[in-house]
């Protein structure tokens, strides 16, 4: 009967290691990425819609995608990946 307590705990020991993992995983990187994801989304559409609306108005400007708008994508997800950590670490360690 002994035995079976102690290998009960370790069952439930190993559960709390792996849910700990999942869970850090989870809040830590997940979380963000898809934050991130997001950030650069919203950012991106946004310089892309603004370039629309220049186009609207100058005719002779041809639309397009270039390293500036993919960049602007980019800082969206830096601000929105950060934002998403910076939260995740206030929240489990004040």
């Amino acid at each position: 009967m002994d035995n079976r307590i102690v290998e009960v705990e370790k069952k439930i020991k190993n559960l709390e290691k792996e849910y700990n993992f999942i869970y850090w995983i989870s809040r830590f990187i997940f979380n963000p990425f898809l934050s991130g994801i997001t950030g650069f989304a919203l950012f991106f559409l946004l310089a892309i819609l603004l370039d629309f609306f220049v186009n609207l108005f100058n005719p002779d400007k041809v639309l397009s995608v270039d390293i500036f708008t993919v960049l602007i994508g980019f800082a969206g997800f830096l601000l929105a990946f950060g934002y998403s950590i910076l939260e995740s670490i206030q929240k489990d360690y004040p």
